[in-house]
Formats: C-alpha cells, sequence, structure tokens
C-alpha cells in the first residue's frame, strides 16, 4: 500500500478528465518509448545491412583484382621458362587488366578509407604490402626466378584475399547470422576465393611443367597438395551451396545450375592435373592446361560476380525493404493502438462522467428528502453496481422513514397517553399525600390520648398504693375508694374506647397503606411503560428513560416503606388488641373493686387484697401503655416519613408529567421532520 501511496495521492487530487488524460499521455508515452525503441532496433538492423551492401560493393573489385593477379602469376612464371612463346606474348595485356583491376580498387577502397580506415587498421597495411610487391614484380629484374615470381605473386593474392576478409568482417558481411545470405557470403567471401586460388596455383605449376616436359619431386607434392587442398574448398563450397539453397527456396534452381556448372569445370583441371601431369603423360601444351585452367577461373570469378553477389545483394534489399515493412506496420499499428486507446479512454470518461452525472442527481434529490429517487444505469461496471447499492440504499432508508415516521405516531400517541396517566398519578399521589398528613395528625392525637391514659395509669397505681396504706380507715376510706374506683371504671373503660379507636385508626393506616403501595406498584408499571417508550424512542427517549428509571426506583423505595409500615401497623394492632383484653381486664377488676368497696364493711381484708390486686392491674396497664406509647411515637415517624415520601412521590409525577409533555412535543417535532421526506 506506501508503494502506491504516491499515486494514489496525485489521483486523489485529480479530478476525472485530468485522471484520463494523464493515463493517455503516460499510455501514449509508453508505447512511444515502446515504438521507438523497436523502431530504433529495425533501423540499426536496416544500417547493418545496408553497411553489408556496402561491404558486399567491394567484393567484386577485390575478387578482380585475385582473378588478375593469379591469372598473371601463371603467365609471368611460364615465360621465364621460354618454353612457350605465348605465354610471354600475352603477359603484358594480363598485367593491364591486373593494373585495371587494381585502379578499381584503389577507387572503391577509397570509399572505405573514411570509415574503416582508422589508424592501424590491418587492411590497409596489407593493401600496401600487395602494392608494393606488385611494383617488384612488375620492375625488370633479370635475377628473378619462377619460384619468386610465384611466390611474390601468391603473397600479394593472399594479401589481396585478407584485405577481403578483414573489410568483409569490418562491414558485417562475413558476421551475417541470416541463413538466406551467411552461407553465400561465406561462399563469395571464403570458399571461391581460396578454392580459385588452389585452381590458380595448379595452373601456375602445372604450366611449367607442361612447358618443360618435366615432373620433379617438389613439384609434384605441392600439386598432390594443392589438389587435395581444392578437393577440400570444392567440398566446403558444395555444402555452403547446398545449404544457401535450402535456405532460399525461390533461388534454389539458380544456385543448384552454379552448384553443377562449378563442380564441372573445376573437375575438369582436377582431372587433367591428375590425369596428365601426376601421370607425367604430358599430353596437353602448357598453353592449352593454362588456358583450361584461366577458363575456370573466370567462370567461377563471373558465376561470383554476376549470381552469387547479385543474389546477397537482392536478399540483402529484400530483408531491407522487410525491415522497413515491419517498421511501417509497427508504427501503423502503434498510432492505431494509441488512436483506439484514445477512444475507448474517451468513451470510458464519457461513459464515467454520465454515471457520475446521474449517481450525483440521484443523490440530491435524496438530499432534498425525496425517498423515491432511483438510479438507472446501464453500466455493468463498479458503478453500476454503486448504483444498485445506492438504489439498495433509498428503499431502505425509505423503509426506515416510513417505520420512523410510524414509531413517532406512536411515541406521540405514547406519550399523550403517558401524559394523562402522569396527571392521574400526580393526583392521586396528592390524594395520598393528603391522607398522609391526616393520617400523621390522627397519629399524633392517638399519641397524647395513650399519653394521657398512662398518666392516669401512674395516677391509678398511686392511689392503689395509697389505698393499701389507708385500708385500716376502712369505713372512711372506703366511699372514698369507691368513687375513685367509679372515677377508674369511667377512665379505663374511656382509655378502652380510645384504644378500640386507636386499634380501627390502625386498621385505617393498613387500608391507606394498601392504597399507597398500589399506588407504588401503578407507579412503577407506568415506569417501566416509559423505559419501554423510550427504548424504542431510540436517543430521542434516552432522557425520559433515566426519569422513568428515577420513578421506578422512587416507587420501589415507596413500595418498600408501605411494607414497612404495614408491619409497624400490624405491631401497633396486635399492641392494641393486648391493650383492650387488659383494659377489659382492668374494668371487669374495677367493677369488682366496686363491688368489693360495697362491701368493705364486710371484709377490710379483701380490700387490702383488693387493692393490692388493682396495684399489680394498674402497674401492668401503666407498663403495656409505655409500651403503647412506644408503638404510638414509631407510627408517628413512619407515617411522618409516608407523608414526606408521598410529597417526594408528588414531586417526581409532576416532572414525570412535564417530562411525558416534552416527550409528546418531542415526538411531535419528530413527526413533522419525517413528514418533510417524500416516502
Amino acid at each position: 500500500m506506501s508503494l502506491m501511496s504516491p499515486a494514489i495521492g496525485l489521483l486523489n487530487r485529480l479530478r476525472f478528465r485530468w485522471k484520463f488524460v494523464l493515463f493517455g499521455l503516460v499510455s501514449a508515452a509508453t508505447v512511444a518509448f515502446l515504438l521507438t525503441a523497436l523502431v530504433l532496433s529495425l533501423w540499426r538492423d536496416i544500417e547493418a545491412l545496408d553497411r553489408e551492401r556496402e561491404g558486399l560493393g567491394m567484393v567484386v573489385p577485390l575478387l578482380k583484382v585475385v582473378q588478375a593477379a593469379q591469372m598473371r602469376r601463371g603467365l609471368a612464371a611460364g615465360a621465364l621458362d621460354n618454353a612457350d612463346d605465348s605465354m610471354k606474348q600475352r603477359l603484358p595485356a594480363a598485367t593491364q587488366t591486373l593494373d585495371q583491376a587494381w585502379a578499381e580498387a584503389e577507387r572503391v577502397l577509397a570509399r572505405f578509407e573514411p570509415r574503416y580506415g582508422g589508424e592501424g587498421a590491418k587492411w590497409r597495411e596489407r593493401w600496401k604490402e600487395a602494392a608494393d610487391m606488385y611494383a617488384s614484380l612488375k620492375a625488370p629484374n633479370p635475377n628473378a626466378t619462377v619460384q619468386w615470381v610465384f611466390d611474390g605473386h601468391t603473397l600479394m593474392v593472399k594479401n589481396a584475399i585478407l584485405v577481403l576478409h578483414d573489410l568483409a568482417e569490418l562491414s558485417g558481411l562475413s558476421l551475417d547470422a541470416e541463413a538466406s545470405t551467411a552461407y553465400l557470403n561465406a561462399l563469395v567471401v571464403d570458399i571461391l576465393p581460396d578454392a580459385t586460388e588452389r585452381i590458380a596455383r595448379l595452373a601456375g605449376l602445372g604450366a611449367p611443367v607442361l612447358a618443360e616436359r618435366y615432373l620433379s619431386g617438389p613439384v609434384r607434392q605441392r600439386l598432390t597438395l594443392q589438389v587435395g587442398e581444392l578437393d577440400h574448398a570444392m567440398q566446403v563450397a558444395d555444402e555452403k551451396l547446398e545449404r544457401a539453397r535450402l535456405a532460399n527456396p525461390a533461388r534454389a534452381r539458380e544456385l543448384e545450375d552454379l552448384q553443377i556448372e562449378l563442380a564441372v569445370s573445376v573437375d575438369s583441371v582436377r582431372e587433367w592435373v591428375i590425369n596428365d601431369i601426376l601421370t607425367e603423360f604430358f599430353s596437353q601444351s602448357a598453353s592449352a592446361f593454362f588456358d583450361n585452367a584461366t577458363g575456370t577461373l573466370r567462370a567461377t570469378f563471373d558465376k561470383a560476380a554476376t549470381i552469387i553477389v547479385p543474389t546477397i545483394d537482392e536478399l540483402l534489399a529484400e530483408r531491407r525493404e522487410g525491415l522497413l515493412r515491419t517498421a511501417t506496420v509497427m508504427v501503423l499499428i502503434a498510432a492505431g493502438a494509441v488512436a483506439l486507446l484514445a477512444y475507448f479512454l474517451g468513451a470510458l470518461y464519457l461513459a464515467i462522467a454520465h454515471s457520475l452525472r446521474e449517481l450525483g442527481a440521484g443523490a440530491q434529490r435524496l438530499g432534498r428528502g425525496d425517498l423515491t429517487a432511483r438510479i438507472a444505469l446501464l453500466a455493468q461496471d463498479e458503478l453500476g453496481e454503486a448504483a444498485e447499492r445506492f438504489n439498495a440504499m433509498a428503499a431502505a432508508f425509505s423503509d426506515a422513514m416510513q417505520r420512523v415516521q410510524r414509531s413517532a405516531d406512536e411515541v406521540n400517541r405514547a406519550a399523550a397517553a403517558m401524559a394523562a396517566s402522569s396527571s392521574q398519578v400526580s393526583r392521586s399521589s396528592a390524594h395520598q399525600s393528603e391522607a398522609a398528613s391526616s393520617m400523621a395528625a390522627a397519629v399524633e392525637e392517638m399519641t397524647v390520648g395513650i399519653d394521657e391514659i398512662g398518666r392516669h395509669a401512674h395516677e391509678a397505681e398511686s392511689i392503689s398504693s395509697r389505698s393499701g396504706e389507708i385500708s385500716e380507715n376502712g369505713a372512711r376510706m372506703v366511699q372514698q375508694t369507691a368513687v375513685e374506683m367509679e372515677l377508674i371504671a369511667r377512665e379505663v373503660d374511656a382509655t378502652a374506647n380510645t384504644i378500640e379507636a386507636l386499634g380501627k385508626k390502625s386498621e385505617q393506616i393498613s387500608n391507606i397503606v394498601k392504597v399507597i403501595r398500589e399506588i407504588a406498584d401503578q407507579t412503577n408499571l407506568l415506569a417501566l411503560n416509559a423505559a419501554i417508550e423510550a427504548a424504542r424512542a431510540g436517543e430521542t427517549g434516552r432522557g425520559f428513560a433515566v426519569v422513568a428509571d428515577e420513578v421506578r426506583k422512587l416507587a420501589e423505595r415507596t413500595s418498600t416503606a408501605t411494607q414497612e409500615i404495614s408491619t409497624t401497623v400490624q405491631a401497633i394492632q396486635r399492641g392494641t388488641d393486648e391493650a383492650v383484653e387488659s383494659m377489659n381486664r382492668g374494668v371487669k377488676r374495677v367493677r369488682e373493686g366496686v363491688t368489693l368497696t360495697q362491701r368493705a364493711g364486710e371484709a377490710m381484708s379483701e380490700i387490702r387484697d383488693g387493692a393490692q390486686s388493682v396495684v399489680r392491674s394498674v402497674s401492668d396497664i401503666s407498663a403495656a401503655l409505655k409500651e403503647q406509647s412506644a408503638a404510638s411515637n414509631d407510627i408517628a415517624r413512619n407515617v411522618e416519613q409516608i407523608a414526606q415520601m408521598a410529597e417526594e412521590n408528588n414531586a417526581a409525577v409532576g416532572e414525570v408529567a412535564n417530562v411525558a409533555a416534552r416527550l409528546e412535543q418531542l415526538a411531535e417535532a419528530l413527526r413533522k421532520e419525517v413528514g418533510h421526506f417524500r416516502l
């Protein structure tokens, strides 16, 4: 990815038009580079062919020099033997022919001088050596021998052939790897000059032998060696011609005729040497043998100059034309490829631009609230897939907005219902608060009554104690005791009534606690419903969900408190029942005390015993009243807490009502916002 980052960064900063321009330029530059490299390679091949053809132009002049030097060698060697005057007569003409061939070769080599005649060029040294030797051979030399003349001409021919080899290599002619011309190049540059040299040497060695009618041992060896080398050269020439014929099917017949003619002409010289000279028959004259050999030389050189060299030039020209055609075709193909690339890049740009415009128009319609917008693209590419995904997204968004609209309507209705429920709960909470306040006042009054009963019980206890002390005053105190006992009976009866009323109040408290518990349960249920509706509303109902959770917690606390109150009230009811029972026993005993007081005169001892019983009963009543007082205080505190929680519940319900109203407003706003979309 890091490798592609620069290119990605560049393309991200360009518009599509310039991206395609950049792609086109890069592609055109790549094609141009490859085409240039190909054309340059083809052009180098064409230049190499031109150099080969230029080098081919010096082959014939140098072959003429070789041919003329070979013919002059035989005539000059034969003229020195004085055995055949015809050879002496023909020597000046051969010299003139060599001079003309030499002058023509000099003119041709002058053209090669600028390119291949640099400092230290071997072919120049060899050519100069050949020229110096030719000058020595032409100069009058009375001491010249046949061997010197023969060797001098041989050295001159060798250097001329080496110059031919050097220039053929420098021009690339002998380095050509194309089968159609390589074998012919080797034939005309290497094989035929070597074969003609063997023939010329046979002529130069055989003519003096025929003229003198004498074959020495060394000459026999040299003739035998030259015949063997000629056979080898002709085998190589025959192989090269065969391969050239196979490589050039169009010229196979012409090359086959040349192969046959060369074989026939060379065989005539070879058979003459073998059958007439080496056998020492000496049936032919020196001039006849020389004419036959030189005729073979002319025929060979003529075939090379008129058939092989033109054939090579034609093949090189055809290859050059083929390379030019290839270069032209490559240029046309490249131009067509660039044009086709530009055409498709333009079409691609227009197709992408059209697809992008359609995508942009669809996105703009969707942004304006038209959820029915759909994109219809004919493209089957990634942009077509993007359009299909866009349509799927628009459809999904439309469905989602429809669901949101329905949910908004439901939230609106639920918020209205919740607001109504909150109002009802608020009113119930107000009633609950008032009931709790009333209950607190009643409990307060009950506590005061219990305290008063306790005080009277304490006084009764004191009176009972004194009655025991003054029991001795029987008559006087009996009446007073009867009166006091009557009062006690009335007070105890009143206390019993009060405690009974307290029991009834406790039952009322239980009923109130039951109502509070039902309200708490209803509040908890409403808070749960509110939390569910808030969860349906999503982000817009999160705040209301928090409030609903707080209401639920408050309802749970109210339920817990009412449970505690119920437990306390039940304890108060049990204490009240016990107090009523004790009061009933007290009333009974007071009644018995009154009776005993009326009978005091009969049994003061019984009064004393009754007084003690009264003391014990009053003590029990006092203890019970103390417990009742403590229970009443607890009830008062719990009722006070109930009142406070009722106030808090009322305030919380008010907040819930406000939140419900706000939720209703938000639901209405959401419904209006969703109504802007075209579904």
